[in-house]
């Protein structure tokens, strides 16, 4: 529901054309700031009539509740050819259509023993425990290089270990993993998918003897 309104109250009777999406009323296209939004609303037009003493009237944007997960969409409403009344200023408006799906999740396959994967997500909760929740009973032990700490690059989680002896506490997208697996299992992550991706200086060297 979208409500438009008037400054003054007048004793006429006041019609004003609206359109909101590609519809043209009058002769005015209403421009939309995002080509996608066209999937998601269907565009509407119209008059809204402002009775003597109404300030406000509404109409209704028919919104397409998919499963999609994309960016905020805007559209742009615009008034147009007003009655015994002269528009003000703005004369259009712009609708924010807010996504509600969540990223899509990543699933990486693991095999028995030993798998070296990267992280293609970028995790809400970051915690190891939380990033390795599908495969949790399934794997004992995971390792991560960090190239920061010249002391003592490599972190370990190992799910036996009391946590004071873990010092691998989080993973994220900028990690490259070694998982011990201990059947075949696949891992799901989910999160947001990262923009960039930083690569760890040690799992791009060339291995040599």
């Amino acid at each position: 529901m979208y409500s438009k309104k008037m400054r003054k109250r007048t004793g006429w009777v006041v019609v004003v054309a609206f359109a909101l999406g590609l519809a043209a009323v009058g002769g005015v296209v209403a421009q939309n700031a995002d080509r996608e939004a066209l999937a998601d609303r269907t565009p509407v037009s119209g008059t809204l009539t402002f009775n003597p003493g109404e300030t406000s009237q509404t109409f209704t944007v028919p919104i397409t509740d998919d499963a999609v997960d994309e960016s905020n969409e805007t559209v742009t409403s615009d008034l147009s050819n007003p009655g015994h009344a002269t528009l003000g200023t703005p004369a259009s408006a712009t609708l924010t259509i807010t996504d509600n799906d969540p990223p899509p999740s990543a699933e990486v396959p693991l095999q028995p023993g030993w798998n070296l994967i990267s992280v293609p997500r970028h995790p809400v909760d970051t915690s190891v425990t939380s990033v390795l929740s599908s495969i949790d009973g399934q794997y004992d032990l995971v390792y991560a290089y960090d190239a920061s700490d010249a002391v003592d690059p490599w972190k370990k989680y190992n799910t036996a270990a009391p946590s004071f002896l873990n010092d691998l506490t989080d993973i994220d997208e900028t990690m490259g993993l070694w998982i011990r697996a201990t059947e075949p299992v696949t891992l799901t992550l989910s999160g947001s998918v990262p923009s960039t991706a930083r690569l760890m200086p040690f799992l791009n060297a060339s291995a040599s003897r």
